[in-house]
């Protein structure tokens, strides 16, 4: 049951009309509450013309002309009770109630607001307050309207678990453990208390407690298959693949047409096993996860070569994803007489400038960020980029040979705004945090002030590449001093040109270390725990890029004993000793 449902139930009880109301709008409500729509129907029915215009039965009225599909005049009869006096906090409510569904979120709080003033000191008024803020995307706003709900019932559930919630999607673990605590007090063996808890507590660093409060939750879990998905994602962010697959088969068992379980099952068999016709297949649920995305399509490619036939391919995913898979555009060209490529727009020079570079074919470009309809661009058939490992069944290649391009001239304007370098100096490139839209961001992005072992390497200059990030990353004083050309970066075709004037790039795991990759340019990877297929198959560190290296830290979020490892590899090297891991053909030399 959702919070608001949750919320409504709890209010049937608190907003009883008394008084007026006879025997027959009480048993109306009941029915309505019990779902036994005709058994109301037959009591409205009964009830006189007068009874029928009352406040109090106009809101009966309401909730069952709702309950039966007719929103329409479920909000009549709502706004006839709101125009009765006394004004009534139960006909807002219901209405702001309606609203909610229907997607209205600012009527909806206009409603909520309205009944709160009506009934103030309710709980869950206030909690329904938080539930609409929450849905327009103002967390602050919402969390004061929970504390708010607190104040009056300090052991409210509702907002409690909705405080949780939201602290845990923020990251902000202290609090989310402190509501979730409060939840165990009241309901010490809902499993997905025990697994949320246990999530904060991993967020802490208090490993130990988490594994026993998720071995708590996944002993009374039953049939929730949540539990299992929650358990074994934890499991997998702790490198932990084997007992992670586990949970997932388990979580399956349970709900089989599951497709997050399927897809991470896939990301497992493909670390574990390597790259194979079956994991690939799995893979194909995540088309399930974004039905909005991926479902309008209805003319699927099925691989094989179609002469005369026009095919879009459509970026997915993340950047990094579509840097990687670009290198199988240039493959279907004996497949298909014409390729439409859809990209974001920030890859949009970077792809044309390596279209013109390794003939790729492609008759149309669409720079879009969001998908394309099919209306919008002619084509007879379509695949979404990652597809077409399951499709065409490419190998996974580990080259060390570009297969991006940027133009020359960019190269050297870039080389101009950077200054000569020196042949006893290293030029780094530095990446230390990810796109902060990512749930696991704040495990693989690193805290800039454990980034100080770095100036052990006296001999690197480094160059910030550092784009968007989560305000302490970006913002955060560095402890080392580096020249910053970020504020005139435009798209990544500049990133890549400024790469092609590096010795070396540190970068977490974001599109910076597959641009390097894609570009043939020596790359250090700074990994967490979170295995990732992108970087390891079957045991295989980095299995598509030649020119990497990877160094990953051995506690999740501990990352100064591992800067310390790059620190102390990196006062190894010199611009000779990378260049054996550098290809001669990146674009300008």
């Amino acid at each position: 049951m959702g919070y608001l449902a949750i919320i409504i139930h709890r209010l049937r009880s608190a907003m009883q009309p008394a008084g007026l109301l006879s025997q027959r709008c009480k048993a109306m409500r009941l029915a309505i509450d019990q779902g036994d729509l005709d058994g109301a129907a037959d009591i409205e029915k009964s009830l006189s013309t007068a009874d029928r215009k009352r406040a109090e039965v106009l809101v009966l009225r309401g909730r069952l002309a709702w309950a039966r599909g007719d929103e329409v005049a479920a909000s009549a009869h709502f706004c006839l009770a709101m125009e009765q006096s006394p004004p009534r906090a139960d006909a807002h409510f219901w209405q702001a109630a309606l609203r909610m569904q229907q997607g209205q979120e600012t009527q909806a709080l206009e409603h909520a607001l309205a009944a709160e003033r009506l009934q103030p000191g309710s709980a869950e008024m206030r909690s329904l307050i938080g539930v609409i803020r929450h849905h327009q995307g103002d967390s602050p706003a919402a969390c004061a309207a929970f504390e708010s709900a607190l104040k009056v019932d300090a052991g409210n559930v509702n907002a409690h678990r909705s405080l949780a919630t939201i602290y845990l999607q923020n990251q902000d673990w202290s609090r989310a453990e402190h509501h979730f605590r409060r939840l165990l007090e009241l309901l010490p063996e809902a499993p997905d208390i025990l697994s949320g808890c246990a999530s904060s507590l991993l967020g802490l660093r208090r490993e130990a407690e988490a594994w026993l409060m998720f071995s708590r939750a996944i002993a009374i879990a039953g049939d929730n298959a949540d539990i299992h998905r929650a358990y074994a994602v934890a499991l997998f962010n702790e490198g932990r693949l084997a007992e992670a697959r586990a949970q997932f088969d388990a979580g399956l068992q349970k709900k089989s047409g599951e497709p997050m379980l399927h897809v991470a099952r896939a990301n497992c068999d493909l670390i574990a096993h390597g790259s194979s016709a079956a994991a690939w297949v799995e893979y194909e649920w995540r088309r399930q996860l974004y039905p909005a995305h991926f479902n309008v399509r209805t003319r699927l490619w099925d691989g094989k070569a179609a002469a005369g036939r026009r095919l879009l391919v459509y970026s997915e995913q993340g950047i990094g994803d579509a840097l990687l898979f670009s290198r199988y555009i240039r493959n279907l060209r004996d497949l298909s007489d014409e390729i439409v490529f859809q990209i974001p727009p920030s890859i949009g020079r970077l792809m044309r400038a390596s279209a013109l570079r390794f003939g790729w074919n492609i008759a149309e470009w669409v720079e879009s960020a969001q998908r394309v309809e099919p209306a919008q661009v002619a084509y007879d058939r379509e695949a979404p980029l990652l597809s077409l490992m399951h499709l065409c069944g490419f190998d996974v290649e580990k080259t060390s040979k570009p297969y991006l391009n940027v133009d020359n001239e960019l190269v050297r304007f870039w080389s101009g705004k950077l200054g000569a370098g020196t042949p006893d100096r290293l030029r780094v490139g530095l990446v230390w945090a990810g796109n902060p839209a990512r749930w696991e961001d704040h495990l693989r992005s690193v805290p800039t002030e454990q980034l100080a072992p770095l100036q052990m390497a006296g001999h690197a200059v480094f160059v910030s590449l550092q784009m968007d990030a989560r305000p302490q990353y970006k913002h955060a004083p560095l402890p080392i001093p580096v020249i910053d050309p970020t504020p005139d970066i435009r798209d990544f075709a500049d990133t890549a040109a400024i790469m092609c004037n590096l010795d070396l790039v540190l970068s977490i795991d974001t599109a910076a270390a597959h641009l390097a990759g894609a570009l043939g340019v020596p790359c250090w990877v700074l990994l967490s725990k979170i295995p990732d297929w992108r970087w390891e198959m079957a045991g295989r560190e980095q299995p598509w890029y030649g020119s990497h290296r990877s160094f990953r830290v051995e506690r999740q979020q501990d990352w100064l004993p591992l800067i310390k490892r790059v620190a102390e590899a990196l006062s190894g090297e010199s611009r000779k000793t990378l260049s054996r891991y550098r290809s001669a053909d990146i674009p300008g030399e």
